[in-house]
This record gives structure tokens, sequence and C-alpha cells, in this order.
């Protein structure tokens, strides 16, 4: 009950998105959310991977970074990675190819003026758009391998109790 996660679908407007917005991009509602003393942003995966290709979500991403909170990507069964949650590796498989093949540079704004405030924002802070495409990979590479580690301690587990182990 202490900890508070950012959830943009939750908490902007999503019928006045405008109001949301600002000039700067840290101005913006995501912005001020994400330095306002939260623990970590859930950043909820469908499996198209959607998210990861709209630009105020790279933004957000990125920020979440920055501030040092703690992003976990969550799909319909569960956190990828999560400990006591999604021990689904075909779910944290079918996200990383998606993943894999995700460039910055494709992705898409309702607003192409938003867009180009977001990707000089992004070149400023990590010195290109391909540099973003790493930090989400690296990000995705470690849930992988607690998703990994999470199965084989659950197959363990369930193996132990069959008296297999």
């Amino acid at each position: 009950m202490d900890a508070a996660y950012w959830i943009c679908s939750f908490a902007n407007n999503q019928w006045n998105i405008a109001a949301e917005l600002a000039d700067d991009p840290m101005d913006s509602a995501f912005a001020r959310a994400l330095r306002g003393g939260i623990k970590g942003v859930a950043m909820v995966l469908d499996h198209e991977v959607q998210p990861l290709t709209r630009v105020w979500c790279l933004f957000e991403f990125l920020l979440s970074s920055r501030e040092q909170l703690e992003l976990v990507f969550t799909t319909d069964v569960g956190v990828v990675g999560d400990d006591d949650g999604c021990t689904s590796i075909d779910i944290a498989l079918e996200v990383g190819k998606k993943i894999e093949c995700l460039q910055v540079t494709q992705c898409q704004a309702s607003s192409e003026e938003d867009k180009k405030k977001i990707f000089e924002y992004i070149i400023n802070t990590l010195g290109s758009l391909e540099s973003m495409d790493g930090q989400i990979r690296h990000l995705m590479g470690e849930m992988l391998e607690k998703s990994l580690a999470n199965v084989g301690s659950a197959t363990d587990s369930l193996l132990h109790r069959l008296g297999r182990k």
C-alpha cells in the first residue's frame, strides 16, 4: 500500500489528452508524475507490444530509467519475470521476439509535433534513437532471464511434489 505505480491509461484523461501534454515533454503530466515520488511504472503490453510502438510510451520508458524507477512489463497473465506471477515462458518469449525487431524510428504518435519533440529528447539524452532500442532490449533480456529462472524453479518444485526429484 506504500508504493505508487504510474499506469498511463488510468492516470491520464484519455478523452482530453491535449490537456495532459505540454510543449516541453518534461512539463507533461507524464513527466510530472514520473518525477513525483512514485516507485515504478507498469507498462501493460499486448501480444503486439503496442505501447513500445508509441512515442509517449517510449518517453515514459526513458524517463523511468533516468529516474531509476522500477519498470515492469505486464501482460494478461502477469508481470514478465515476476517471482510469484508470470511463469509462462511462452508469453515472455513472444514479447521478447516482438521487442527484438522493434525500432524506435518506426514508432508512431497521434501528433507529429509530439513525435519530433520526443525523438529530440531521446537523441539529446541518449545520443541516438538506436540507443533507445538497445535499452529496451536490455531490459527485456533481464526479464527473460528472470522468467527462465522462475520457470525452472516452478518446474523443479512441481517435479519434487510429483516425486520425480
